[in-house]
């Protein structure tokens, strides 16, 4: 296993010592440029831990392209929402650039939280603060269509009023 995985942001504060002892499994994976590493509505089986490289986080919005939720990059993990709640992947990721991940399954993570309180305590720390992220960007981008839907109607108003 490369042993960069075990800095990755979701084993913070766990000796590197005691990651050893544990038979996390983390497979190394490559993917190039625009490359799609799963799709909104596949089944997740695995976390993935980004050693090199980013992956944009994204969402099908209203007209039917890609929103951006977020951007993981090195030290940053992503995929974990599938393998807690068992329900199909809720965003699509991609490459954007080369990139080299660690994949991990359930039973990886199983082994990882289970060890210790700290490590349930710190993975919930972080998987907050990252959800936490992804909903002040959502209200951003929500405050910014009702200003342009605002402005829009605007203009339509001030169009008729000149005719």
């Amino acid at each position: 296993m490369n042993p960069v995985f075990l800095q990755n942001a979701l084993f913070g504060g766990i000796p590197r010592e005691e990651l050893h002892g544990l038979d996390l499994a983390i497979e190394e994976c490559h993917f190039g440029p625009d490359e799609v590493i799963f799709e909104e509505g596949d089944e997740g089986e695995h976390v993935y831990l980004v050693a090199e490289g980013s992956v944009r986080i994204s969402k099908k919005g209203r007209l039917g392209r890609q929103e951006t939720l977020t951007i993981q990059s090195e030290g940053g993990f992503f995929g974990e929402m599938a393998l807690f709640d068992h329900q199909l992947r809720s965003a699509r990721a991609t490459a954007l650039e080369p990139c080299i991940l660690g994949r991990m399954g359930r039973d990886g993570l199983d082994r990882f939280l289970s060890h210790s309180p700290e490590a349930a305590l710190h993975f919930i720390r972080t998987f907050s603060k990252q959800l936490r992220s992804a909903s002040s960007l959502f209200i951003k981008e929500l405050q910014n269509a009702e200003r342009l839907s605002l402005v829009g109607t605007m203009m339509s108003s001030i169009v008729h009023d000149f005719r």
